[in-house]
Parts: structure tokens; C-alpha cells; sequence
């Protein structure tokens, strides 16, 4: 961009001749067994908080990011060739196709959060009102 300002003369010249980028590595913890059970069982008084604890815990299970959990349907949710419930998706950020075991722990945090966005099945949006993002707007 700054190249085609410089030929153009929109610009005398570089703004960023002599900016050196900094790089800082960062190394993340992750949650243990322990800790996850922790918030698992945390029992919070705002039903927002309640909800977004619910969704933290399905994304910890599936490896899914919090936009990906939001737009399931159960159109995604099918049987793999091992008999067993599968997540078949695209993720919204890169549109890679994702096939996720949906394993006994999430499949029962799905049931109770997709209760809560009470979605058609067909439908990625979900039923206004619903929608965790916006109950967390209308409680603050």
C-alpha cells in the first residue's frame, strides 16, 4: 500500500522506514482436568454468565470457537462411520471444513445450550431473544 502511495506521490516518503517490528513470544497455560471442573460446577447468579460458562465449557470439548458453537444446527450434528455422533461443519473464520467427535460430555452441553438459542433446525440465526449476545446486552 505504501508503495503505490510512493508512486503515485501521495506520499515524500515512507512513514515506516526505520520501525522495527518487536516479537514476543507468549506462553499460554491451559486449563487442567481440575480447573475445567471447576468452572464446570461454579454455580453463578446472572443467567448471562450462566450461559457464556455453558458455551466456554462446549468449545473446551469440541475445540470449536465460540462463533463456531453459535451456529450449529442440529443439521450439523450426524452419525460418523464408526456409529458414534459427529459435529460436521465449516468453521466461520477460515471456511475449513471440520469433523469433531461429539463426545458424551459436549453432546449433553449442546443439548442444553441449543436449548437455549431455540433454533430451527434449518436455520443458521438464532430465534431473537435468544441469542446469548444479545441477553448479555439487554442485562448489562
Amino acid at each position: 500500500m505504501i508503495r503505490i502511495c510512493l508512486a503515485n506521490e501521495w506520499l515524500d516518503r515512507d512513514p515506516l522506514i526505520g520501525y522495527k517490528s518487536k516479537y514476543t513470544e507468549v506462553n499460554r497455560k491451559f486449563l487442567d482436568e481440575a480447573e475445567l471442573r471447576k468452572i464446570e460446577l461454579k454455580h453463578f447468579h446472572i443467567e448471562r454468565i450462566e450461559i457464556v460458562r455453558d458455551m466456554f465449557i462446549f468449545s473446551c470439548n469440541t475445540g470449536l470457537s465460540f462463533i463456531d458453537a453459535r451456529n450449529l444446527t442440529a443439521d450439523n450434528i450426524g452419525v460418523g462411520i464408526d456409529g458414534r455422533k459427529w459435529i460436521f461443519t465449516a468453521r466461520q473464520k477460515t471456511k475449513i471444513s471440520s469433523h469433531i467427535s461429539l463426545l458424551e460430555k459436549a453432546e449433553k452441553n449442546y443439548y442444553k445450550i441449543s436449548g437455549l438459542f431455540n433454533r430451527r433446525a434449518s436455520s443458521k440465526k438464532s430465534t431473537p431473544g435468544h441469542d446469548p449476545v444479545q441477553l448479555w446486552r439487554n442485562h448489562s
